[in-house]
């Protein structure tokens, strides 16, 4: 791979050794072959770049930019047999060395891959980011520090913007790629699961596999408890239940969805043309972020994981968010609300700021025998993510083996 998740796999690579040999970086022992990520062409003339910044800014100092033809070089496997002569031919052109030069080398390592310094991260991130820009030049030799502040720096800024989702619409860049497809098409008729990740994958530069995509089409759609208080999909076939937690969906070839009704009610058409929609590869793709008519980050939540940072936002009533969406239109206070899940019937305690208790319920059935040494219990719900297959192997039948309780 030769984009930012090119970069977190040698990063990878070096931590492995750092941690096992790091006596291997004091040498010449690291190298790493570079190809181009992009190859803009016109009349005969084709250019290669290494990064997608140095693209960027290529692109903004050229005038007739538009008039080449850009390809994306996700791997070696995208290249022809014709270029992968020419890199194996003039190899020491494709090669990077990597050197280690003092303490600080050592430091950098340690800092992006030790799970105790998050708050480290967080600093570096902001330093970098108040620089001017990185390093995007392709040379032969980095330090390993110089390695991290640039390009694991874009992989990590790219790590943050796939696994937080925006504050202003809630939705990931897979999930709005998503959502802009199914937006622009003429008509909201019914669409394989399959079709509609492929699609996805031509008209927004989505470079990663389409499976990925199938599962986030898949995920928007789901409508079991815990998943999606709103869906912006109709699920139409099995999408998978709460009791697998959604893994059990049908195969992508067998199922098909489309717009929720409501969807076009929260992401309203005449935002459409007022909305920063992003290009890639000289195409217009899916904007920056949407402006529903309502948080949607609160009413389905969020989650991820990202470099440095972390979000777990719990889900809300829509019509208790509505309800204050309206109050601040009116300039009126807003009421606290509290987490909410459809149809979930166990309990929610506020533990204190931002912390919750979610549990289930049960219920003593009286027995039929008297005088019997044994309590029959039924579990009428479950915490809200802890699925009923999963419950049962890890905590029932473990118990079960333990000859503590007898299930029926």
């Amino acid at each position: 791979f030769q984009d930012e998740d090119g970069s977190h796999i040698k990063g990878l690579i070096i931590n492995f050794l750092h941690t096992f040999w790091p006596e291997l970086l004091h040498g010449d022992f690291i190298e790493s072959f570079v190809t181009p990520l992009l190859k803009a062409r016109y009349k005969g003339e084709c250019l290669s770049f290494y990064s997608m910044d140095e693209y960027k800014k290529w692109k903004e100092r050229t005038e007739n930019a538009e008039k080449y033809t850009v390809k994306y070089y996700k791997g070696l496997g995208t290249s022809t047999s014709k270029e992968a002569r020419e890199y194996f031919s003039n190899i020491e052109k494709y090669l990077v060395r990597f050197r280690y030069e003092d303490e600080s080398d050592k430091e950098r390592i340690d800092m992006v891959f030790d799970r105790g310094r998050a708050d480290d991260r967080k600093i570096w991130i902001n330093e970098m980011l108040q620089k001017e820009s990185s390093d995007n030049q392709f040379r032969n030799e980095t330090s390993y520090k110089d390695f991290i502040d640039n390009e694991f720096f874009r992989y990590s800024l790219l790590d943050l913007r796939r696994s937080i989702p925006s504050v202003v619409d809630g939705l990931k860049p897979s999930q709005r790629k998503v959502l802009h497809t199914l937006l622009r098409r003429s008509s909201n008729k019914e669409i394989k699961v399959n079709q509609l990740a492929a699609a996805v994958a031509l008209n927004e530069a989505y470079h990663h596999g389409e499976g990925t995509l199938v599962t986030t089409i898949v995920r928007l759609a789901q409508d079991f408890l815990g998943a999606n208080n709103v869906c912006l999909l109709e699920p139409l076939g099995q999408f998978g239940t709460r009791h697998e937690g959604g893994d059990d969906a049908a195969s992508a070839r067998y199922i098909y969805t489309k717009l929720s009704p409501i969807t076009r009610q929260i992401f309203p058409a005449a935002d459409d043309d007022l909305l920063d929609y992003l290009q890639e590869e000289n195409q217009l793709i899916e904007p920056d972020w949407y402006c529903p008519i309502i948080p949607m980050v609160l009413v389905n939540g969020a989650e991820g994981i990202a470099t440095g940072w972390s979000t777990l936002v719990l889900g809300h009533n829509i019509r208790e968010v509505i309800d204050n969406v309206r109050r601040l239109i009116d300039g009126d206070d807003i009421k606290k609300m509290t987490p909410s899940f459809s149809d979930f019937s166990g309990k929610i305690e506020e533990l204190d700021t931002n912390r919750y208790a979610i549990s289930g319920s049960y219920k003593i059935v009286p027995s039929q025998r008297k005088n019997t040494p044994n309590l029959r219990i039924e579990i009428i719900e479950l915490p809200v993510g802890e699925w009923t297959n999963r419950y049962k192997q890890n905590t029932l039948h473990t118990l079960q083996k333990k000859g503590l309780i007898r299930l029926v």
